[in-house]
């Protein structure tokens, strides 16, 4: 097997491995694989779908701050060159 797969598509293979062990309970984020899945699926050639990493967001984590564990809620959101 060639590693043109994971070079093409190293960041969402490491967010799809974070994704597939992250647990926030009071956001109500538990771990979830099917990223990971669907990366393995379209490495040995079937159809895994497309691999979007947008899709991984925990959008309840940026609609509400402070459900990030070990993060001031007002930093979480900074932009710009100090982020």
């Amino acid at each position: 097997m060639a590693n043109d797969p994971f070079a093409k598509h190293a960041r969402y293979f490491r967010d799809a491995l974070v994704r597939a062990q992250y647990r926030n309970a009071a956001a109500k984020i538990f771990p979830d694989n099917t990223f990971l899945m669907r990366f393995y699926k379209n490495v040995i050639g079937e159809d895994g779908g497309e691999m979007n990493r947008a899709d991984m967001i925990c959008a309840r984590l940026f609609d509400d701050p402070t459900l990030l564990r070990n993060v001031d809620p007002k930093d979480a959101l900074r932009k710009g060159k100090d982020a």
